[in-house]
């Protein structure tokens, strides 16, 4: 499986986005893909203006138009690597 790789922007790195909270909830638990439509159809009928690639805790599969949810522990944290384009996780 490969993954569509982020653009970082120095200015404006990618952060969890609290709107997106919800569906992170919503999927945490699922092992299955799914599409934007999917996770976001009830943020857009509230008229929001986002996509899920805007939130580094979701991660697009390259060619297939769906997505899944990175999956951290409680307790854990996440940082983007700079300029690598890499999730890591720390304890």
């Amino acid at each position: 499986m490969r993954y569509v790789r982020p653009r970082e922007y120095p200015l404006n790195p990618r952060a969890p986005i609290d709107l997106l909270n919800e569906v992170v909830e919503r999927f945490q638990y699922s092992r299955r893909t799914f599409t934007e439509e999917e996770a976001l159809a009830a943020v857009w009928a509230c008229g929001e203006d986002i996509r899920l690639r805007e939130d580094p805790r979701f991660w697009e599969i390259a060619g297939c138009g769906h997505s899944h949810l990175l999956r951290l522990s409680q307790n854990s944290r996440f940082s983007l690597f700079n300029g690598a384009n890499r999730l890591c996780c720390f304890q």
